[in-house]
């Protein structure tokens, strides 16, 4: 019999290889019955137990069953300039859920706050071409779901660009982590 705290350590490792990357729970279960075969229900009671502690999980916008991206409630970063493309991702996520805001991915799209009718994308290594490349391929959704703000998110550039549907932005991590600190 395994212990409920080996059970949860190793889905928090499983989650750990999957961070800011779309999975369903049943690849999660698949990933731990290699290394613990346990019962279904003993894996969704322990699950639970992690989301409401340590696990957050994205939905796919208007496909609620599909496969939720997941993000850590904790992490640790010394060094804000030399993070992962994923912990890069969910430090943004956690900003945004300790705000109480709204949030959805979409494909393409990192962050969908519907409400606020603004789109977040991750893009720590950019410049001005790549950005309106993004915009481009971007346009219908942009259009259709009367996007207002669109913000870029960089490891250092920030910048405002002209775009005719949508205000946009392009701020470092660290500026912008900041100011959603004053928004709460």
């Amino acid at each position: 019999m395994h212990s409920s705290e080996q059970i949860q350590n190793t889905i928090l490792m499983i989650c750990k290889s999957f961070i800011s990357q779309p999975i369903s729970k049943r690849k999660i279960y698949q990933e731990l019955f290699v290394s613990l075969p346990i019962k279904q229900y003993l894996f969704e009671k322990h699950f639970k137990l992690l989301l409401k502690k340590h696990i957050f999980l994205l939905e796919k916008y208007n496909y609620a069953r599909s496969k939720k991206i997941i993000y850590f409630q904790e992490l640790k970063v010394k060094n804000i300039q030399n993070i992962s493309y994923e912990i890069f991702k969910n430090l943004i996520y956690k900003a945004i859920e300790s705000n109480k805001i709204e949030c959805y991915y979409v494909d393409n799209i990192d962050f969908y706050l519907p409400e606020k009718r603004e789109i977040i994308l991750c893009k720590p290594y950019t410049d001005e071409r790549r950005i309106y490349q993004t915009l481009f391929s971007l346009e219908q959704f942009i259009v259709e779901n009367k996007i207002s703000s669109i913000i870029f998110l960089t490891k250092n550039l920030t910048i405002n660009l002209s775009y005719p549907f949508s205000k946009v932005q392009i701020f470092s991590l660290e500026s912008w982590l900041k100011q959603m600190k004053n928004y709460s």
